[in-house]
């Protein structure tokens, strides 16, 4: 693959059902070309488990992308779509295999659970055998029942950033969707290493 040049001051957004690996894109991609990154959950999730205010956590969002020419966000809430949706550049999908996104959830939850991983650094927010495995709080519950539902609630959100940027008339907008982690990876790695952002 060529080398993927980014526009000027990206702003990407990645979306994708729960462990297709978002986060981890994100990281990536801001440690490679210099972007902030900023992870949706750290903005929602409040200590043991409470879920703070939409409102508020909306004008959170906004503000970061006011002080930021630059970013990379990622997570999944719908009430910041329109904010996030127009805002962005680059829209990237992750629209992994069934079997390929559980296991990897699977193999992530685990792994918080037994190491009592504490997320987004909120106390009391964290995965336990129980809350993973006996109710339907549970990651793995939520993303069983909602993977197939969401194909369409994605190619919703595609086809509304399409419509804002068309009507923009920006030549500079990219709509990325890979269907499989090495797809993801050697696009990765097709980015000009280091690209300095303003």
């Amino acid at each position: 693959m060529k080398s993927f040049q980014l526009p000027k001051n990206p702003k990407i957004r990645i979306i994708g059902c729960p462990g297709t690996g978002k986060t981890t894109l994100a990281a990536n991609i801001s440690d490679r070309v210099g972007v902030r990154h900023f992870e949706l959950d750290s903005f929602v999730w409040l200590e043991d488990w409470k879920m703070g205010d939409n409102e508020e956590t909306l004008q959170i969002v906004s503000q970061k992308i006011a002080d930021n020419h630059s970013w990379v966000m990622c997570g999944g809430y719908s009430f910041t779509d329109k904010l996030l949706l127009k805002e962005c550049n680059i829209l990237i999908y992750l629209n992994y295999p069934f079997y390929i996104t559980f296991w990897r959830l699977l193999k992530r939850t685990l792994s918080y659970c037994w190491n009592k991983t504490l997320l987004w650094g909120k106390q009391g927010t964290y995965d336990t055998f129980y809350r993973t495995f006996c109710t339907k709080e549970s990651i793995l519950w939520v993303f069983c029942t909602l993977y197939q539902p969401s194909k369409a609630k994605f190619q919703s959100k595609i086809d509304y950033w399409t419509s804002v940027h068309e009507q923009d008339g920006d030549p500079n907008v990219v709509q990325l969707t890979f269907t499989h982690p090495d797809e993801t990876a050697q696009w990765l790695n097709s980015l000009s290493k280091f690209q300095k952002q303003e």
